[in-house]
């Protein structure tokens, strides 16, 4: 036994108490290990036995340092190892980790709460989700906005009566607080409705509304009606679709998991909401536990399962059932799981089969587990900007996408661009496995000569737009695949992405500046009265919406205003 490991063992024959509670290994510093114990003293010294396993003998001889954290049950102890291994991220403990990116709405921790749609969880506050379908989250929030009136802002809140409130108040989307225009305890009423909005009282709202709307209706108050009437329609229009409803009113998940894949169906009030996709090399119940404890899931009345569970697992989890299933209802939940876990696992294989082709044909050290996508885009040299996507495993990575911009370069030349964003882009972060390049033999060339002026190296493709050719550094002839080829596709792929993600940042530079030309175009706008206006209302479109006598307050002048409004 080593030196630090002798250590470790005498602290827990010495230090470690006969309780419930977590243990952690450290190495430098970092985490490298998390696990849960009945008994501490006794779970922890099972590692340093000869008969121990590999996995606890390579623990043991890279840890340098151990701690634990009493606590007074079991289930505190389950509780606080999910939370800390999602938390640290611990190298030899298996990881959740999502087949896809899914958002959130967060509720901010404040006295007058804002709402978003966010896709990690950094803020303190509440989350609502994960959600599968980012189109209908954006939906469901630009409704809520009408329903409840939260504002979408991220400003500190002082109310103050004679602010004047921005334009989503006025077209009836915020409740303006910063305004003084609702107190705290009106505007949390909203939020707590939101909420239930959100944990699927969908009926009662409608109601609510139908009774409103009737009222109105019998005061002759036509237009509100109206209004109400349009919420109501919104609100089937967004759900309806989204839901398959069940018999039975009851909130249940049906989980499969298998082969280290996991799939979860959500079910709320008896309507299938959506279903999340996870990896996990794991033992199933340790799956469950970073699901519900880590992740932070909501926990609902039933669990079921396709894998066997211990018997007290439910009151682990406080829920009425945990386990396999026992009528027909939830026997139709769990094979509706299965299936979708089915098409996952097939796409899963399909991306490994991709990597494993990309690694023979371009001859690769390694899997290509990292890729790095680069285009260029420009209007004939002005606004030159340049996106860096990134595939890990053959999924995008939204929230690891950046942006380049070159005010400096005014003339069409992709060559110097690529060079320019490859240099900024690697003398800060590592190295990809793979580095694809939008484009042909200069434009991959470029890349390969930038990363040697700055002494890195790494594979470089690109595909030739003309005939989908794959194009190497350097090489006398490029590679012609059949279009259905897998590695062929994740390329395209890859190409396609960078390419949306460079347009997409270029049109909206460049639509900006036209934009803003025609401020530039009034006569009394200079540099500083153009940099107030869009401080102060945040864009054109905005100082467009404004009234005079805000636009006056602004540039101190009712003759200027006017002109302002005339010429926008």
């Amino acid at each position: 036994m080593k030196k630090s490991s002798l250590k470790l063992y005498e602290k827990v024959k010495n230090e470690f108490p006969e309780t419930p509670g977590v243990y952690i290994f450290k190495n430098s510093s970092k985490v490298i290990y998390i696990g849960k114990a009945k008994n501490l003293k006794k779970r922890v010294l099972s590692y340093f036995s000869k008969n121990a396993g590999s996995k606890a003998e390579k623990i043991v001889n890279e840890a340098d340092e151990l701690d634990y954290i009493v606590v007074n049950s079991e289930k505190e102890a389950l509780l606080l190892e999910a939370n800390l291994i999602f938390k640290e991220k611990p190298v030899y403990n298996a990881m959740l980790k999502e087949t896809r990116w899914y958002p959130y709405i967060f509720i901010s921790n404040e006295k007058f709460p804002t709402i978003k749609i966010v896709r990690e969880k950094k803020e303190e506050g509440e989350y609502y989700g994960p959600y599968t379908d980012i189109g209908f989250v954006r939906r469901l929030l630009n409704l809520s906005y009408k329903l409840f009136k939260i504002r979408s802002c991220s400003i500190d809140i002082k109310p103050d009566k004679s602010r004047k409130p921005c334009l989503e108040y006025h077209l009836n989307m915020c409740s303006a607080p910063c305004a003084g225009k609702i107190t705290a305890e009106e505007y949390n009423k909203q939020v707590r409705k939101f909420k239930e909005f959100l944990n699927g009282e969908i009926k009662q709202l409608i109601e609510e509304l139908e009774k409103e709307m009737k009222r109105l209706s019998e005061l002759l108050e036509f237009e509100k009606a109206a209004n109400i009437r349009d919420l109501i329609f919104g609100i089937r229009n967004i759900f309806e679709p989204q839901f398959v409803v069940f018999n039975e009113n009851l909130d249940v998940d049906g989980i499969f998991f298998k082969k280290g894949v996991g799939e979860v169906l959500r079910i709320r009030n008896g309507n299938l909401l959506g279903k999340l996709s996870f990896e996990f090399n794991g033992e199933p119940e340790d799956f469950l536990r970073q699901l519900y404890f880590g992740l932070k899931l909501s926990i609902p009345e039933i669990i079921l399962t396709n894998f066997k569970t211990e018997s007290e697992i439910s009151k682990t989890f406080g829920t009425n059932y945990v386990g396999k299933p026992r009528n027909d209802f939830e026997i139709k939940i769990l094979e509706l799981s299965r299936l979708n876990w089915e098409e996952e696992y097939r796409k899963i294989e399909d991306t490994e089969n991709a990597l494993n082709r990309l690694k023979e044909i371009l001859e690769l050290p390694h899997l290509p587990r990292r890729i790095e996508g680069i285009d260029i885009s420009h209007t004939q040299g002005l606004f030159t900007v340049a996106s860096l996507v990134v595939f890990v495993d053959g999924k995008p990575m939204k929230n690891e996408y950046r942006r380049y911009r070159f005010d400096s370069i005014n003339s069409p030349d992709d060559f110097l661009s690529i060079k320019k964003v490859v240099i900024r882009r690697y003398q800060k972060y590592d190295l990809p496995d793979l580095l694809f390049i939008d484009g042909g033999k200069g434009q991959v060339n470029s890349a390969v000569e930038a990363l040697k002026s700055i002494g890195k190296s790494c594979p470089v493709v690109g595909i030739a737009k003309e005939d989908e050719r794959i194009v190497f550094p350097g090489a006398k002839t490029d590679l012609k695949l059949p279009l259905d080829d897998i590695a062929l596709r994740l390329l395209i792929k890859v190409r396609d992405e960078s390419h949306r993600f460079a347009n997409s940042f270029h049109s909206k530079l460049r639509d900006k500046r036209i934009v803003e030309s025609k401020l530039d175009n009034i006569p009394g706008i200079g540099p500083k009265r153009k940099k107030a206006l869009l401080k102060r209302f945040g864009s054109v479109e905005k100082v467009r919406n404004a009234s005079i006598n805000e636009i006056k307050e602004v540039v101190k002048s009712e003759k200027l205003a006017v002109l302002i409004k005339k010429n926008l």
